[in-house]
């Protein structure tokens, strides 16, 4: 097994470091989604930095294709985030890729319901109304 660059023991994701501003040879761990999400739920704010870490670029990704403007894809990330942290409980976790497909359809909606909101246009107020 020590031929190869990864390997799984007690649900954790080891491999090498390769450079990049780690010692030869150092292990780095990840923690599995299901780990995470027991972490998150028992109230560590930093595994949920962590799942931010691994999925940003995922759900910028999905933002990109709503939106063009960098603001707008970032109100699209806080709110992807934002609505998943709250979530978090209900997610079950089938296996490691459910919660990318998970945050991808949570950043769908966002930016659906933001273009919603961009449609109506501004609202207006009830003294506009002429009785």
């Amino acid at each position: 097994m020590s031929g190869y660059p990864t390997a799984l023991q007690n649900e954790n994701l080891i491999s090498r470091g390769e450079g990049g501003g780690a010692a030869e040879g150092a292990v780095r761990v990840e923690r599995t989604v299901r780990q995470l999400r027991e972490i998150v739920l028992a109230g560590d704010e930093a595994a949920f930095e962590e799942i931010f870490d691994r999925y940003k670029r995922l759900v910028a990704s999905v933002g990109a294709r709503y939106f063009r403007q960098q603001p707008e894809i970032e109100e699209i990330v806080q709110t992807t985030f934002t609505k998943a942290y709250f979530e978090l409980k209900s997610f079950r976790v089938t296996h490691e890729a459910s919660l990318g497909g998970w945050f991808a359809r949570i950043a769908a909606n966002a930016c659906l319901d933001a273009l919603r909101v961009l449609k109506r246009g501004p609202e207006c107020e009830l003294t506009d109304a002429v009785v």
